[in-house]
């Protein structure tokens, strides 16, 4: 926090998630001379900011923005909360009003929120700031629910992988993937592999299991969706548990069907199938049809200046195995 008028104002740092405003409520001992040196060396301060994110100097507009937190309750799921500076107070604006015994919460932007409870499930919730009712308004709204299988008691932003600036994949590209995607396929004239990532987050289970929670755009979640349905349907499950079965998210006597998520380790298992079993996925998905949306609006999380027209074929009608195995080797870079 920074002093002003002879008491600490909490400031504002970067966007999202990097403004964890319930880690900076420590009153600090620093005097003003070093409270003004950290402000003006702020860059080296925040590590793994973005210059575009980095903490802005007192008096810029970054003071008018809302500076908000979550809160994750042990028997009454995630509640949002803002922080007035000129009262010095938290006020809770919104909140989850399922009973989710929360054991990890993380902040994906400033309107989405991914939580992990204690029946082995994750979910995300997200405001409702354009509502017009104030009843709306205070409530947030569960669009994604899974079932990991373990708990989860650790969310934290960031990946296992080197952020690689090159062609290929958009915002977030894993190091090395830029050679693979610069030249399509000669084979089928395979369409030119494109994975859009947003948010970054790392979890940890109590088990010891280290995985990752990746924000992607509407075409690539549609295309990995109906991925996930063919070789669920395709492959005989183990134990002839079905897979939809196993990840609904499961709390004692709530039940729903799992949404909002697409099961990584399954799709990623493609690349383990046969010949023959890969063709038969890229079949089901064919019969399908959802792997792509012909008129997709563009994230405005996303670059909106990148017109990308070879990414996707859109008059192509149907797969073949080696576009499967394009996006899925992709999205294997990711982690």
């Amino acid at each position: 926090g920074s002093k002003a008028g002879g008491g600490f104002k909490l400031e504002h740092v970067g966007v999202g998630h990097h403004g964890q405003m319930l880690s900076l409520i420590v009153k600090s001992k620093a005097s003003t001379d070093e409270t003004v040196q950290t402000d003006q060396n702020s860059s080296s301060k925040l590590i793994g900011e973005s210059p575009a994110k980095k903490k802005k100097a007192a008096g810029s507009k970054a003071d008018d923005k809302e500076q908000l937190a979550i809160v994750g309750d042990l028997m009454r799921s995630i509640s949002l909360v803002r922080y007035y500076p000129e009262h010095e107070a938290l006020e809770e604006i919104a909140r989850d009003f399922n009973a989710n015994w929360t054991t990890a919460c993380e902040m994906l932007t400033d309107e989405l929120y991914l939580g992990a409870e204690n029946w082995n499930n994750i979910y995300v919730l997200r405001r409702n700031v354009k509502a017009t009712s104030e009843e709306v308004k205070c409530r947030l709204d569960t669009i994604g629910e899974f079932h990991l299988g373990e708990m989860c008691n650790k969310f934290m932003n960031g990946s296992l992988v080197m952020p690689h600036t090159s062609s290929g994949s958009k915002n977030n590209e894993p190091s090395g993937s830029g050679s693979r995607d610069s030249k399509p396929s000669t084979l089928a004239k395979t369409r030119r592999a494109v994975v859009t990532t947003g948010s970054q987050t790392l979890f940890a289970t109590v088990d010891g299991t280290l995985g990752s929670v990746l924000g992607i755009d509407a075409r690539t979640a549609a295309f990995f969706s109906c991925l996930e349905r063919a070789m669920a349907k395709v492959i005989r499950p183990v134990g002839e548990f079905p897979h939809e079965e196993f990840r609904s998210f499961n709390a004692e006597r709530r039940v729903h069907p799992a949404h909002g998520f697409v099961d990584g380790d399954l799709v990623e298992s493609f690349l383990d199938l046969d010949r023959g079993t890969m063709e038969s996925v890229v079949r089901e998905m064919n019969r399908d049809g959802r792997f792509e949306i012909e008129s997709y609006g563009k994230n405005k999380d996303f670059d909106e200046d990148d017109n990308d027209e070879d990414a996707v074929d859109i008059a192509r009608s149907s797969l073949v195995v080696e576009d499967a195995l394009a996006m899925v080797e992709e999205m294997t870079m990711f982690h």
